[in-house]
């Protein structure tokens, strides 16, 4: 679960930068800060024993926006990381 959970945070995260930066030179260029603070939130995470959590989260979440449920803005700690951001919670 935590390959899956890495991988689907990087891909989370290059749709993320594709949007933030569409000049793929300047994209680019951020990268790297966005890479490292993204993996060091996934190594917490998986060492806290919560990537089950953001997956099962993050389905429920983008079901909802995808079928007209208005979804409120998320609390807690995980809830402004920037897995949460890259997995679209």
């Amino acid at each position: 679960m935590g390959d899956y959970f890495g991988q689907l945070s990087h891909q989370g995260l290059e749709g993320r930068l594709a949007h933030l930066y569409p000049d793929a030179a300047q994209r680019d260029k951020e990268r790297p800060r966005y890479v490292q603070r993204l993996d060091f939130e996934i190594a917490t995470i998986l060492k806290m024993g919560f990537p089950g959590y953001f997956l099962i989260v993050a389905d429920f979440i983008n079901w909802a926006k995808n079928n007209g449920c208005p979804v409120g803005p998320g609390r807690g700690s995980g809830a402004g990381s920037l897995v949460a951001y890259a997995l679209k919670i």
